[in-house]
């Protein structure tokens, strides 16, 4: 059974800078089914991932879901910065990112035939997807404000779109009108309208048709929800939400730069 992606690490530090520096950065793709995003990086003194939060940060990225299993959350222990937190692991649903205030959460489970998708995981210390328990999709896990999980797919909707850091909400099961899982939001919380996203939902088991598509990952750094499966085949789970690297200048002397990112 395919199972969805992990959810993007965070990471912040505060670097030195002088007037006219070079900064070398790089900011990973989201995975796309079955494939790694990337990692997503600053460093201040050369091109090349850095080795110490005084030369700016490494953020991991969530691996994916294969046919058989669920993808990883970018791990914090392997990030580089002053503060980093972990990205949600996947099950069905894709885990959520990490962000400023705490780790992603963790995607839903579908394990049951014919039953709807999974919820994707919330954003930056929300909650976990929900596991589904009926042909309706679960709902998906709120973002760090304790809102914004996009509700479960029905005979008549597709699951819905996480906001605020949430993650989609499971497709619709047993039929596949309405069986799509619905993409993660995004919370924000880096400033500037950008935030940590929320894991995608499952597509909905329909196991006499052709199964639900999984949910994207919001952006940024949300895992992408797993397929729908049937007893033969499954569709495509859903592309995980990219990186990226935020930057917040302060003039006073010695002049600093706080860098933020979250990987693909």
């Amino acid at each position: 059974m395919p199972g969805g992606g992990g959810g993007a690490a965070y990471a912040s530090a505060t670097i030195s800078v002088t007037p006219g520096q070079t900064l070398y950065y790089f900011v990973g793709a989201g995975g796309a089914a079955f494939t790694n995003g990337r990692d997503s990086w600053l460093n201040a003194a050369a091109n090349a991932q850095p080795g110490s939060p005084s030369l700016g940060i490494l953020a991991k990225c969530g691996t994916a879901g294969t046919a058989n299993g669920s993808g990883s959350g970018g791990r914090a222990s392997e990030c580089v910065g002053s503060l980093c937190n972990s990205g949600g692991s996947a099950a069905e649903g894709g885990g959520g990112a990490g962000g400023p205030n705490g780790d992603g959460a963790g995607g839903g489970i579908c394990s049951f035939t014919n039953w709807g998708g999974a919820g994707g995981g919330g954003a930056n210390g929300g909650s976990q997807g929900n596991h589904s328990s009926s042909f309706s999709g679960a709902t998906g896990g709120n973002g760090f404000s304790g809102v914004g999980g996009g509700v479960g797919g029905t005979s008549s909707s597709n699951g819905g779109a996480g906001n605020t850091g949430g993650g989609g909400g499971g497709g619709y099961g047993s039929s596949g009108s309405f069986s799509t899982g619905g993409p993660g939001g995004s919370d924000g919380s880096l400033g500037g309208g950008i935030g940590a996203g929320g894991g995608g939902g499952s597509g909905g088991r329909v196991d006499s048709g052709t199964p639900g598509l999984g949910g994207t990952g919001g952006l940024y750094g949300g895992g992408g929800g797993a397929a729908g499966y049937s007893g033969t085949t499954f569709n495509n789970g859903g592309t995980g939400g990219q990186g990226v690297i935020v930057l917040i200048y302060s003039a006073a002397l010695p002049a600093r730069v706080t860098a933020v990112g979250m990987a693909g």
